[in-house]
């Protein structure tokens, strides 16, 4: 259990660039996460994984996913800036 937390924990080290902002970001309930903290997700593979991709998300600058339907999104945008499918 413990080795596959570790890549996890390094990561968050990475994209936050401190050991205590990652402990911090892991231990902060999260709306995104329906009001979790990631270090509460970790206890299985699927929990892993979102942590593991909101991370990656926050690493690269890629706004959170939303609970808005597609239409809802992209209401009053012109067609060439509405997401792909």
């Amino acid at each position: 259990m413990v080795a596959r937390l570790v890549p996890v924990i390094a990561h968050a080290v990475a994209v936050f660039g401190d050991e205590q902002k990652a402990i911090h970001w892991l231990s902060t309930p999260l709306p995104l996460l329906g009001n979790r903290a990631p270090a509460d997700l970790l206890a299985t593979d699927e929990g892993i994984e979102v942590v593991e991709r909101t991370l990656t998300r926050i690493e690269h600058n890629i706004p959170p996913y939303t609970t808005k339907s597609r239409d809802e999104q992209s209401a009053g945008l012109p067609s060439w800036s509405q997401p792909l499918p």
